[in-house]
């Protein structure tokens, strides 16, 4: 799929996909193809999960309250950051 393609499917600029393609293929995913030619992305990869469940939030804030009650200075607070 070329990059002009993407663009149009999802309203964003063809410089924007070719930013995010070289940001996937710098972080391992799988990614073929280049700038000008095209994109593919093999079957079988599986992205890991864009954001945390309620129980993963629910993990993070009792692990930073409880980093704060052990007196772990900064531990909490980014604990915190990360469940919003």
């Amino acid at each position: 799929m070329t990059a002009r393609r993407l663009s149009e499917d999802l309203e964003v600029s063809e410089r924007t996909i070719y930013r995010d393609m070289a940001d996937l293929i710098g972080s391992g995913v799988p990614v073929e193809g280049e700038a000008g030619v095209g994109y593919l992305m093999r079957s079988g990869y599986e992205m890991p999960p864009l954001m945390f469940t309620r129980a993963e939030i629910t993990s993070l804030v009792a692990g930073g309250a409880a980093d704060e009650g052990l007196g772990r200075a900064g531990y909490g607070q980014s604990g915190r950051g990360g469940a919003g």
